[in-house]
């Protein structure tokens, strides 16, 4: 399937999960204890529930990767990409931090690393 993708573009992404960012996730499970600007742009967009459940699924299923698989999440899947790749991340990113774009860049053979200085977790909204 990877002769299907001609480009690709990525932003606030992680091929691995460490103990430190489960331990954040876990502060976010309540979505309505996050910020307004994080909340608000998500529930117009996808729903409450469905935010809500989702990002449960996500924070149980890292846990489950960090668990049982060492944290991986698509490491060994990086070198495969053969596509061009933006990587696009935000320095003020609380949720995934930098290091995860630096090692995405790192790792996928054609990629371009973006950082936004001001931007956080929700580029695609501050940045449309």
């Amino acid at each position: 399937a990877a002769h299907r993708v001609d480009k690709l573009v990525v932003w606030s992404c992680n091929a691995y999960v460490t103990s430190k960012d489960l331990e954040f996730y876990e502060t976010t499970r309540d979505v309505y204890s996050w910020p307004d600007q994080w909340r608000l742009p998500q529930f117009k967009m996808y729903g409450e529930k469905y935010v809500s459940d989702k990002w449960s699924e996500w924070i149980d299923a890292s846990r489950t990767i960090l668990e049982n698989g060492g944290g991986n999440v698509c490491i060994d899947a990086l070198a495969q990409i053969d596509a061009p790749t933006l990587i696009l991340h935000g320095a003020q990113d609380v949720l995934v931090a930098v290091e995860h774009a630096i090692y995405l860049h790192k790792n996928i053979k054609k990629s371009t690393l973006e950082i936004f200085p001001d931007g956080k977790h929700i580029i695609h909204f501050m940045y449309p």
